[in-house]
């Protein structure tokens, strides 16, 4: 088990997802690194691989555990003094430039005009512009201990009833999306967030799936055979994933852009790869990269905060888009820095203090 320290790969990832969301959002707003290189349209997997990220760590590690009201008690606290601190702020910020300065622009971040939408997102019901997966992760966050808890004493009974939740939001998702085989807004029965977005149960509960599995088959995931095959899958289905989906990547336009809503096919790619870590795989050693691994630290400041920048740069700074890129990524970064170390950290470790103190 990984435990409480950060583990150098997983960080490694997050930046990869980060790097992905914010290839997508520089396309998505003219910034271009190159013409023949607008990544608009990944962002989504980018996600996916977060997704795929948090229920594999919340999965393991209380799973490891016996799970009781003081574990979901300890649980709860950390996430909320993980993510809400600079949720809410960054919300605050927003609702102030939008009721106070009048600025509104919805290619950016944004909420939906009206004090409703902004009560809405304090409350995890509805995400507008990059806040969707937040609420989304929220929304999962609830069930964590409650799944688990159900799991260590009906272990049969809780994959079932995954395997059914999965399934029906798999299909009102793609059907939503790709009008196949039906055209539906079924997964309006969450919240509206899930309406407009999905509530992503089907990537959360697949993951969890494959963790249920990796725990109870240990010895079939600690080969060379299997990490070689996971690093293999992980890497086709990243790369495969950016030619078919990205709007223009060196003459192709998107030869299959419904892709990026078929949320399964990533579940399968991203999952062996991220079990493959924890039993020792190391064939991909990209992922020790320091530059990544801060990158993926910064991750939550990176995704909720990039915009803002994005926003500065294309309103007060007339250069080229390839040097508006560079610029973009450097001041991302350094603003991510500075908010993870002066909210994100502080908030995180009174968060750890706190639920230590509850035992």
């Amino acid at each position: 088990m990984i435990g409480t320290k950060r583990f150098a790969p997983l960080d490694g990832l997050r930046g990869i997802a980060v790097l992905m969301v914010f290839l997508s959002h520089t396309s998505g707003r003219g910034i271009l690194l190159h013409s023949d290189l607008n990544f608009t349209g990944i962002g989504h997997i980018g996600v996916y691989l977060f997704f795929c990220l948090s229920a594999y760590l919340l999965g393991s590690r209380l799973l490891d555990k016996k799970i009781n009201w003081l574990v979901a008690k300890q649980f709860f606290i950390k996430r909320v003094f993980r993510i809400w601190p600079l949720y809410f702020l960054v919300l605050i910020a927003v609702l102030i430039l939008q009721n106070v300065f009048g600025y509104y622009n919805s290619d950016y971040l944004f909420i939906k005009r009206g004090w409703l939408p902004a009560i809405q997102h304090f409350v995890f019901y509805r995400g507008d512009s990059v806040f969707w997966s937040v609420v989304a992760e929220e929304q999962f966050y609830i069930l964590v201990p409650a799944l688990l808890f159900g799991y260590q004493k009906r272990p049969r009974t809780i994959v079932t009833i995954c395997i059914l939740v999965v399934a029906v939001n798999y299909v009102l998702y793609i059907s939503k999306h790709t009008e196949f085989p039906f055209v539906t807004n079924g997964l309006r029965y969450i919240s509206t967030n899930a309406r407009e977005n999905g509530n992503y149960l089907d990537v959360f509960l697949g993951s969890l799936l494959m963790l249920f599995a990796f725990k109870a088959k240990l010895s079939l995931f600690q080969n060379k055979t299997f990490h070689l095959f996971s690093t293999v899958l992980f890497v086709v289905t990243l790369v495969g994933s950016v030619l078919l989906v990205s709007q223009n990547l060196f003459g192709l336009n998107q030869p299959a852009y419904l892709v990026r809503y078929h949320t399964l096919l990533f579940v399968i790619g991203f999952m062996p790869f991220i079990l493959s870590l924890e039993s020792g795989n190391k064939y991909v050693r990209v992922l020790n990269n320091p530059m990544l691994r801060k990158i993926g630290l910064y991750g939550f400041s990176y995704y909720l905060l990039h915009f803002f920048v994005f926003n500065f740069i294309n309103e007060w700074i007339n250069i080229a888009s390839e040097l508006k890129f560079g610029l973009a990524f450097i001041l991302v970064h350094l603003v991510s820095m500075a908010s993870y170390n002066f909210i994100e950290k502080p908030f995180i470790t009174l968060g750890y203090k706190l639920a230590q103190k509850q035992t």
